[in-house]
């Protein structure tokens, strides 16, 4: 949290570069970690990234990831110092998916554990 007080605002240039290594270390590193650690045990994780910090400050006081599931299907990350927002995605499903997955919620073999997975 000390480095992104630090880089509260519109911090400078100089003022992100003398933050840089510990932003990597203390802030970006620390959430790739647990990813690695899910993706480890949890086959239905296909990917994820998470964000270096481009020119813009907005991205220094924010660190975002993303977890893709499968097609089109994420869950994204991001951190700053407000907390951890975490927002689900299903972009563009193909046509019948929405139908396909309405039905598998309410079939009685696959309906109970879509609805009750947390």
């Amino acid at each position: 949290m000390d480095v992104l007080l630090h880089l509260q605002g519109e911090p400078s240039h100089a003022v992100r570069e003398q933050y840089r290594a510990d932003r990597e270390r203390l802030v970006r590193q620390p959430m790739i970690a647990p990813l690695n650690d899910v993706a480890d045990v949890d086959p239905r994780y296909e990917d994820f990234s998470v964000w270096h910090y481009g020119t813009n400050s907005w991205w220094w006081r924010h660190q975002g990831a993303v977890i893709r599931l499968g097609h089109k299907i994420e869950i994204g990350l991001r951190f700053d110092l407000d907390g951890l927002r975490i927002q689900g995605a299903w972009w563009y499903p193909a046509p019948g998916q929405v139908t396909m997955f309405r039905k598998a919620v309410a079939a009685e073999g696959s309906g109970h554990e879509l609805r009750h997975r947390q």
